[in-house]
């Protein structure tokens, strides 16, 4: 698994286009699209189906899936938030309410 503070300029595969408006709407980095849904972006102007395809492709080697509304994430994603820091097994707890 490759570092995830990447700056969303430097992925492989990703437009310019899609790495601006990402910019323009507060993601700087991998890690930040650790949460994210399709269900977060879609409904923003400006994103559309083809750029959370583009967007999905070039994260697949940071270990991030950018999953639709009915897809959880998975246990080793949820693990990873942790190792990298993005979250703590508190703060987890606590939105989760388990």
């Amino acid at each position: 698994m490759q570092n995830t503070e990447v700056n969303l300029f430097d992925l492989n595969g990703l437009s310019m286009r899609t790495s601006n408006w990402l910019y323009r709407n507060g993601y700087r980095s991998v890690q930040d699209l650790y949460a994210v849904t399709a269900a977060d972006l879609l409904p923003l102007p400006g994103f559309g189906r083809r750029c959370l395809e583009e967007l999905r492709k070039s994260l697949e080697p940071y270990g991030v899936v950018i999953h639709d509304d009915d897809n959880p994430l998975t246990i080793n994603q949820v693990r990873r938030m942790i190792e990298v820091g993005y979250t703590t097994p508190e703060r987890l707890a606590a939105a989760t309410g388990c």
